[in-house]
């Protein structure tokens, strides 16, 4: 702390680990300075809530020795920066801490527009999965996640094909895989109308699916992506409405409304194939 504060730092000491992140106001710092000391599942798990709540923030961890700082936190742990008191004695801590806090703010900028896609991406409603040019899964947020029955770290680099089972209502059979058809025609794609979605567990869905091409910056194909959402109360709502047209409210038989309709179906195949109908009644 004293080495900071004659660097010209503004310097307060916050609070021992573990603290409570959402009672200090982060963003009036450019860098936070952990000590090693601490246990290292507390000073992990807050260097991970510290990316999460502030990916500006430089991160410096502070222990004696740098290779203790090295075993005790990971490079992938998110720190920008190591200082010991090596560091402190050759008065290097300002020139380390300036330069982690740089860091720190070009990560952030050029992370931004990832953290953006990944928030909408999370927050749509419909379900969204994408997968590469080798047909394996990239990613899905938490809709797809929960009509499908795969969670994102099992079903990443998995077929496309074993995570999104997509069968016909009627026929019962499989539907072709829609990204693959994407990528290979190169143009959005549909399926028709029918379509249900086979959960990992059992479940069923009846589905609406969109599939697009992904194109990298020379308009190469190099995925694709899909979307689709559960439409089962639709599909309910207009069988029900569909049979109340159709059929008496008091005895629930069919009324002259569908008796109509089934006659000029008859009579319609029977023209297009040369035969006679006959009618019952």
């Amino acid at each position: 702390v004293d080495v900071l504060l004659r660097s010209d730092f503004e310097v307060e000491v916050a609070a021992a680990l573990p603290v409570d992140l959402a009672r200090l106001d982060l963003h009036r710092w450019a860098a936070i300075v952990l000590h090693v000391r601490t246990s290292d599942f507390a000073l992990e798990a807050t260097i991970a809530a510290l990316r999460r709540r502030a990916p500006f923030l430089a991160v410096v961890v502070y222990g004696v020795e740098r290779a203790e700082c090295r075993s005790r936190v990971p490079s992938t742990s998110g720190a920008q920066a190591f200082v010991t008191d090596r560091d402190m004695s050759a008065g290097q801590v300002p020139r380390i801490m300036r330069d982690a806090i740089a860091h720190a703010r070009c990560q952030a900028a050029e992370s931004a527009p990832a953290r953006l896609a990944r928030d909408v991406l999370a927050a749509i409603a419909d379900g969204v999965l994408s997968a590469d040019r080798l047909g394996r899964v990239t990613y899905l947020n938490a809709v797809a996640a929960t009509l499908t029955g795969w969670a994102l770290d099992d079903a990443v680099g998995r077929r496309v094909e074993e995570v999104l089972v997509i069968i016909d209502e009627r026929t019962r059979l499989r539907v072709p895989d829609l990204l693959g058809r994407a990528m290979r025609e190169d143009r959005r794609v549909e399926p028709q109308p029918g379509a249900v979605l086979l959960n990992r567990h059992g479940h069923e869905y009846f589905v609406d699916q969109v599939a697009a091409p992904i194109r990298d910056g020379g308009g190469h194909v190099v995925g694709a992506v899909g979307t689709f959402r559960d439409v089962g109360k639709q599909r309910m709502a207009a069988r029900h409405l569909a049979h109340r047209a159709q059929h008496d409210v008091l005895t629930d038989l069919p009324n002259r409304a569908l008796l109509a309709e089934r006659a000029n179906n008859a009579i319609v195949l029977a023209r297009r194939h040369g035969r006679m109908v006959a009618l019952l009644y």
